[in-house]
């Protein structure tokens, strides 16, 4: 029994992940639900402490950055961040096609169904979906085939933004529908890498520029106000719903990165001042101890007077000999006009109607 005891405890020393239970981070409720899809996706894709590390701390801006913050703010700035850095990452893929087909929309739902375990990655796949629908029935869909099966230029304004949406979206049906899964994993955690960084500085600067002084970053994850924190055990008590299920499935110990000694811990009290800095910088900074003052001032000049409310006259200037004199014809000219020498009055006058709104167009 002892001899399995001590196999036990060396497997747990070489591999600490082993040893180290992950929390769960996502997003509560009040906030938008493209952010619970994006933090589900997190917690999914960060396969490392490293990794997980650099999440905690991610969320910890962000949660300090959401506090001061209107809800219709919230809104705003997270789910602009995240369609915007959707629309930054269209894939560098080579549709074989310049239109959609129902085959292509076809396609879409059963690969959606497909990531079913994946709630992040079905959305955005039902989205693009969603997106290329009405271009499949839009009247404008006959003109645009024309013009592209004739190679003529396209200039109708209408028809220029229907190409566009096509160009937009053509490419993710075809990283979704002809990349592995493997390949679509590596695409998505990417993204959504960008998309939370995009959000953490968005917020952060918008807290910048309205002077907001945000509170200090929480040391203990658990008292997050805008995220659900959770560890495994808990989720499987709840037996919560797909979302929460999914993540119970996340293998942490994949990767093979070396982890900080200290393992699963909160940052120390020095790295939370360091990050407290960087979001409220200090208005009354320490004096640089190796700056060395000038031995003598500049002079003070008072000479703005002379320069700006009296400037020097120009020498070359020439006054003229005689000014203009002042003509008083305006009565004249303006309000008793001469009339026109080649005006033909007509012959017989209009006739008179009833009611202006029988002669209207």
């Amino acid at each position: 029994m002892n001899y399995f005891c001590l196999i036990f405890l060396f497997i747990l020393t070489i591999n600490p992940l082993a040893a180290v239970e992950q929390p769960i981070i996502l997003a509560k409720d009040h906030l938008p639900y493209e952010f619970k899809l994006l933090t589900s996706a997190t917690n999914r894709y960060m396969t490392s402490v490293n990794e997980h590390y650099e999440l905690v701390e991610d969320l910890k801006i962000i949660d300090a950055a959401l506090s001061p913050m209107k809800k219709e703010e919230q809104f705003f700035f997270i789910k602009s961040e995240i369609y915007k850095e959707i629309l930054r990452s269209k894939p560098d893929t080579n549709p074989p096609t310049r239109y959609i087909d129902p085959k292509t929309l076809t396609d879409l739902d059963a690969k959606a169904f497909e990531f079913k375990d994946n709630e992040y990655v079905s959305w955005l796949i039902q989205s693009i979906r969603d997106d290329l629908t009405p271009l499949l029935s839009s009247s404008m869909r006959n003109t645009y085939l024309f013009q592209i099966q004739s190679k003529t230029p396209i200039t109708d304004m209408e028809l220029t933004k229907y190409q566009r949406k096509i160009k937009i979206l053509l490419p993710w049906a075809v990283l979704f529908l002809q990349k592995s899964p493997d390949e679509i994993d590596v695409f998505c955690k990417d993204l959504v890498k960008r998309s939370l960084a995009s959000i953490k500085l968005s917020l952060v600067e918008f807290n910048k520029i309205n002077k907001t002084k945000l509170p200090s970053l929480v040391s203990d994850i658990y008292k997050l106000s805008n995220f659900t924190v959770r560890n495994q055990a808990q989720i499987a008590a709840e037996k919560s719903g797909e979302l929460e299920k999914e993540l119970l499935e996340t293998d942490f110990n994949k990767s093979e990165a070396k982890i900080a000694k200290d393992g699963w811990v909160p940052r120390t009290e020095d790295d939370n001042l360091q990050n407290n800095a960087a979001l409220n910088p200090d208005p009354f900074p320490t004096p640089d101890p190796n700056y060395i003052p000038p031995v003598k001032l500049p002079a003070a000049k008072n000479d703005w007077e002379k320069e700006y409310l009296y400037p020097n006259p120009d020498p070359k200037y020439q006054a003229p000999k005689e000014l203009p004199q002042a003509k008083n014809d305006w009565e004249q000219e303006y309000l008793y006009p001469t009339p026109d020498p080649d005006y033909i009055p007509p012959s017989t006058m209009p006739v008179p109607v009833k009611s202006w709104e029988s002669v209207r167009p």
